[in-house]
């Protein structure tokens, strides 16, 4: 059976069990008990959740919304866009050395354009991962 593997904030938590329900004939369906919060912290608790899942044949990455607040209205976004972008690279990269397969590479081969580059505006507006294996946040 197909094991898929859901990583987010508390949006992935909303629906996952609907997921593992409608999927529950074709896919195994995983992910972190907890809220992922800010990719920072995704980043960070990849390596105490990966050991309790099995191997992954797709990743859905929806993380990112936590990242765009100014909850303490410092007139910027909790995690600027170079980092964000950081976080995002590096969770991909750890999720691919652990689950070779599982992820595929949200980019566009051209690097200006497409989603996932440095020119998508989704990425300007605060909505990240594309791709196959990556999440889209609204």
């Amino acid at each position: 059976m197909i094991k898929l593997i859901l990583i987010g904030d508390s949006i992935r938590m909303g629906y996952q069990r609907e997921v593992e329900e409608i999927l529950r004939d074709r896919m195994e369906v995983f992910g972190p008990n907890e809220n992922g919060r800010w990719s920072g912290y995704t980043l960070n608790s990849l390596r105490f959740w990966m050991p309790e899942w099995p191997g992954a044949d797709v990743i859905h990455l929806n993380v990112g919304l936590w990242d765009t607040g100014d909850d303490y209205g410092f007139g910027r976004s909790f995690t600027r866009l170079p980092d964000y972008r950081e976080n995002l690279e590096l969770i991909l990269r750890v999720l691919r050395e652990h689950y070779p397969g599982g992820c595929a590479d949200p980019r566009n081969d051209d690097a200006d354009s497409g989603p996932g580059s440095a020119g998508d505006p989704g990425l300007q507006r605060g909505a990240y991962g594309r791709g196959a294996g990556a999440g889209n946040s609204p």
